[in-house]
């Protein structure tokens, strides 16, 4: 120990003291009985360099003891003791090669619920891709709350949300869900950010001033893209493999038809303007890439709009905390700032994920650019369908 004698002792092998010449794992550290606050204590572990092993070598035919030692040493000289020695919980010299030690703060007290961690990393969080999730029609979202308790949520229909701004065809939505389970007969809701954890570390870079700072853990943003349920009139062809659509495609004619409509879907729905499909047929595989790909929209707008408003820097420097009477432990440090964490990362959220005013309005086609990105996605799965869709057309003998 190097610091904070009086906190508490080393406790090894059944043995209480502030220093060990061997230790053996494991190593505790146990507070002292009058510790009435919390403090920080400092343990240097290292090796004591000295001794080695000894051979016999025959130089000149003289037989001489030579010392082995570790070449790639930098031997220096013992570090002077300091000007008060008894600031040093063991106040005697030994050898620390830096290369061979490592020096743990370690923050002890009793009166908080929840260990003090000390910073270790100053720079803000990025929002990485990982915390995106996709899902899909009646489907259950699982999740644990702050305090470790298990939910079930299902996303039912969520074809029913209606957006702010919607397209003109509703084969298929996508967005980042705020409430999961307010379409099925879920009686468990979830709402953004209720899995998400905000953890508070000790920034003591100011040892004059320390302060609390708070990291986001678990932050998962689940988002809808899917197809939705259509009229049943409506004949779905999938992805035009014939051993799944067989018996729904009873002639020529209607299979004419069916290439009429890839053709449309092909060019791209958003690419012409008041101008529907010829038929009720679809072909759901492409409106899954069209959805698939605001999903992944989704993902790089928020992540970019994270990064040009700097929102995690913010949040960080905004919500810094003194820890004093008031904020002692981290506990009571996230329970004040852990609702405007959440509702200042939402709004970011929700900004980044408002696809239609991040992406623009293409003028040229009088559409966002959004749908004809979409469309433009979609395009390669639609040429492959009409590739294998022509097996339907040679089982049928159309020509």
């Amino acid at each position: 120990m190097i610091e904070g004698c009086d906190a508490g002792l080393i406790l090894n092998n059944g043995t209480m003291e502030n220093y060990f010449a061997e230790a053996y794992q494991p190593i505790y550290f146990v507070a002292a009985n009058d510790l009435t606050e919390t403090d920080t204590v400092r343990i240097r572990v290292g090796l004591i360099e000295g001794g080695g092993s000894s051979r016999p070598v025959n130089k000149g035919g003289e037989e001489k003891e030579a010392i082995i030692t570790n070449p790639n040493k930098n031997k220096k000289e013992p570090e002077p003791l300091p000007m008060n020695p008894s600031t040093y919980c063991f106040p005697e010299n030994f050898w620390t090669p830096h290369d061979l030690e490592g020096v743990s703060k370690v923050v002890v007290g009793d009166e908080c619920d929840e260990e003090i961690v000390i910073c270790e990393n100053l720079e803000s969080q990025i929002l990485q891709e990982s915390s995106f999730l996709q899902l899909r029609r009646n489907v259950d979202y699982l999740w644990v709350d702050e305090n470790g308790n298990s939910h079930t949520s299902n996303t039912g229909d969520a074809c029913l949300y209606e957006p702010p701004k919607v397209g003109r065809l509703d084969l298929g939505k996508s967005y980042v869900f705020e409430i999961i389970g307010n379409y099925s007969a879920s009686t468990d809701p979830y709402y953004l950010l209720d899995d998400a954890l905000i953890k508070a570390c000790l920034d003591e870079s100011d040892p004059n001033n320390p302060q609390w700072q708070f990291n986001i853990e678990n932050l998962r943003i689940p988002v809808f893209a899917d197809t939705c349920s259509l009229p049943s009139h409506y004949v779905d062809l999938i992805d035009g493999d014939i051993t799944k659509i067989q018996d729904r495609v009873p002639h020529c004619d209607f299979y004419k038809g069916a290439v009429d409509v890839l053709k449309y879907f092909e060019k791209g729905p958003y690419y012409q303007p008041n101008v529907d499909p010829p038929y009720a047929i679809i072909f759901s595989a492409g409106v899954d890439a069209h959805e698939n790909e605001h999903n992944n929209q989704t993902i790089r707008e928020v992540i970019r709009y994270f990064s040009e408003a700097e929102v995690l820097r913010k949040i960080r420097e905004k919500y810094r905390l003194p820890k004093n009477q008031t904020y002692s432990c981290p506990e009571t440090a996230v329970a004040f700032v852990e609702d405007l964490i959440k509702e200042d990362l939402k709004n970011a959220i929700l900004i980044g994920s408002d696809l239609y005013e991040r992406m623009g309005f293409n003028t040229d086609y009088n559409e966002y650019k959004a749908e004809l990105q979409a469309d433009d996605a979609a395009k390669g799965t639609y040429t492959t369908i009409i590739h294998t869709f022509k097996t339907v057309g040679a089982y049928l003998n159309c020509q």
